[in-house]
Formats: C-alpha cells, sequence, structure tokens
C-alpha cells in the first residue's frame, strides 16, 4: 500500500499524481492525506489543463484523508467523495497535564505559530494594548513564539515584519509585556506551555487546516481563544465556543482574556473542558485510526 501527504502546489501536485497513477499501475491501493485547507481553491484556481489530473489521480485512490468533518466539501471534485474521503484529526506529542488553577494577579497569553499577519499576530498585538485597561491592577504578559512568515500583506521583507513588530509591542505601555521568543522547540515550547494560562490564535491564514499548536493547547488543558475558521471549531469543545472571536479584532481578544482572568470559576470550567477534549487527539487514538484505514484499504 501506498500512503502519501498531498500538497496544493501545481508541482507538488504533478510529483503526487505520478506517485498515484504509478501506485495504481501496479494494483498497489493508496491512501492520501491532506494536512491542511483550501484544497477545493487550490482545485477551483489550478490551470484547466491541471484539473483533469487533479480528478483522475485521486480518483484512483481508495481513500482521501480529511482532518475534520467541514474540510470534507474540499474534495467534492472526487467521484463516490462520501465514501472516498475519510475523516482522522490531528494529533501531537505533547504530555497531558491536569486542569489549572486560575491566575491570580499575572495573566501569561501564549501566541505559538507562524508570525504571519494572516495568522493575526497583529490582531494579538492590538488586544496587548487593550487588556490592561481591562484589568487594572493585573500584570498581563504577552509571549510570542514562532517565525516571522511573508504572506498576502503589505511587508515586503521579514525583517520590516519584526522591526514593525517591535515598535508595536514598545507602545505598549502599563503593566502589559510583550516578549518575543523566536522559534522554540522541544522543552523550550514546554515550558512555555507549561507557564501559559491561555492561548490565542485567531488566524484567518487561507491554507488553514486543524493547526496543531490548538490541540498542544487543549492538551495543557490552556483555555484557547480562537476564530471559527477553517477546521478550527471542530477542535473545541462545545463549551470553549464562548471563547471564539471574529478575524481581525483585538477588542474582542482583550474581551475574552479579561473574563478569564476575572472569573475564576470561567477559568477554571474552560481548563477543565480543554483537558477532556484533549483525549480525543491522543496520539494512540491517531495511529488507530490511520491503522484500521490502511487495513481497511487493503482488504478493498
Amino acid at each position: 500500500m501506498l500512503y502519501i501527504t498531498i500538497t496544493h502546489s501545481t508541482v507538488g501536485f504533478l510529483r503526487d499524481a505520478l506517485l498515484i497513477l504509478g501506485a495504481r499501475l501496479f494494483r498497489v491501493p493508496v491512501v492520501v492525506h491532506h494536512h491542511g485547507g483550501a484544497f477545493h481553491q487550490f482545485y477551483e484556481t489550478a490551470p484547466r489543463w491541471l484539473r483533469p489530473v487533479i480528478r483522475l489521480a485521486l480518483n484512483h485512490t481508495r481513500f482521501i484523508i480529511a482532518l475534520g468533518e467541514s474540510l470534507r466539501h474540499e474534495f467534492s471534485m472526487v467521484s463516490d467523495a462520501e465514501a472516498r474521503v475519510r475523516v482522522v484529526p490531528n494529533t501531537c506529542t505533547t504530555p497531558a497535564i491536569a486542569p489549572r488553577p486560575p491566575p491570580a494577579g499575572t495573566l501569561r497569553v501564549l501566541y505559538l505559530s507562524n508570525l504571519m499577519v494572516e495568522k493575526g499576530y497583529l490582531d494579538v498585538l492590538d488586544a496587548a494594548a487593550l487588556v490592561g485597561q481591562r484589568l487594572p491592577g493585573w500584570n498581563v504578559e504577552f509571549h510570542f513564539a514562532g517565525k516571522f512568515h511573508l504572506g498576502g500583506d503589505a511587508f515586503r521583507t521579514t525583517e520590516e515584519m519584526e522591526d514593525n513588530f517591535r515598535h508595536r509591542a514598545s507602545q505598549i505601555g502599563g503593566a502589559t509585556k510583550v516578549v518575543l521568543h523566536g522559534v522554540v522547540g522541544g522543552e523550550e515550547k514546554a515550558e512555555l506551555l507549561r507557564r501559559a494560562d491561555v492561548f490565542v490564535l485567531p488566524t484567518y491564514y487561507r491554507d488553514e487546516g486543524q493547526p496543531i499548536s490548538i490541540i498542544e493547547a487543549l492538551t495543557s488543558a490552556l483555555p484557547v481563544v480562537v476564530t471559527a475558521h477553517r477546521g478550527i471549531p471542530e477542535l473545541l469543545p462545545d463549551d470553549m465556543g464562548l471563547l471564539v472571536v471574529p478575524s481581525h479584532d483585538g477588542a474582542a481578544i482583550a474581551d475574552r482574556l479579561a473574563t478569564l482572568a476575572s472569573q475564576p470559576r470561567f477559568y477554571t470550567h474552560m481548563s477543565r473542558a480543554a483537558s477532556r477534549r484533549s483525549r480525543d487527539f491522543s496520539l494512540d487514538s491517531h495511529l488507530g485510526a490511520l491503522d484500521r484505514l490502511h487495513a481497511e484499504a487493503a482488504r478493498r
């Protein structure tokens, strides 16, 4: 059996198509896994000559794995999509922890993702400038971890992005502190997750699927302040919909953060909900779902 992750770039998909069609030529069953969103947008905007290639290749797979039920429609161009497209959510290796006590006096907010405008980091900076007004007497720390990436915005270089970030952060006064950590991994990332009180990712990134950083935050029993974008709503426990914010809305982020800090019972409820939900994204559950799917593909 052939298992591959597919891309949505022209050159990348042509490579994937050759692998898929070559495998089927020798009657090898194929399972493809898509780890993002916006595949249908890639298909609709692809050159006219490429669209039949996409359909041909995907119609020669046994299964196509999407990250969530809301992302099934990304493969509506495939024949028999209802049976062919299967859902296996993302996972992470972050150790699960018990629910957290509510913050008291100091609120630590963590943004952990690529620093792209479409990921919403500027909106988090807007929230940092506002949250002190909503939490008089509190110390608030905003920790940003990730690498600057250019996207669909006015920045010309990543150096310009970082300079803009540092300038905006320097304008935030009062008892609010902004820390830029850069790229983190291993124990450094684990420590940031352990020390945080709230995770925030107000993304509207085009290719977003199910950000693993949100799963890491839930596994760390953190309330998450996020947007209802792509497959994100399916990651959240039901009650955590109260923390969902519109995109481009720093004031809404500041409001949710202030509510979590000032209402201990609400914070405790959200942390417990995160901890319970994280069990659904365990590595054992993820690998078990893939094993069952591969076994079914091999039998057909």
